[in-house]
């Protein structure tokens, strides 16, 4: 388990667009049509962002998911400083 503190500093190194889709999705329930409209942008754009904003919470976290003892939280390439720019495309499992 990761604890919650860790999990809100990774959180916050993600890009304020990454921020606020997770938010809308996942606390405030809302549907991506919905979340588009909020935003402004088109639905495959808010789904691209979670998806993303999934993709670099689980680099960040992957440390402590492996049972890490520290944990130091700083992105890797500066994701919350390269706004506009793709994090480094990394390959899942179920990817391979």
């Amino acid at each position: 388990m990761v604890d919650g503190d860790v999990v809100r500093r990774a959180f916050l190194l993600l890009p304020e667009q990454f921020r606020v889709v997770i938010v809308l999705r996942e606390y405030a329930q809302l549907g991506y049509a919905e979340i588009a409209t909020h935003q402004g942008v088109g639905v495959q754009t808010v789904k691209s962002r979670i998806r993303r904003a999934r993709m670099q919470l689980a680099d960040l976290l992957s440390p402590a998911l492996l049972g890490a003892e520290e944990v130091a939280l700083r992105p890797t390439v500066g994701y919350a400083d390269t706004e506009g720019t793709e994090p480094p495309r990394t390959t899942r499992k179920d990817e391979q």
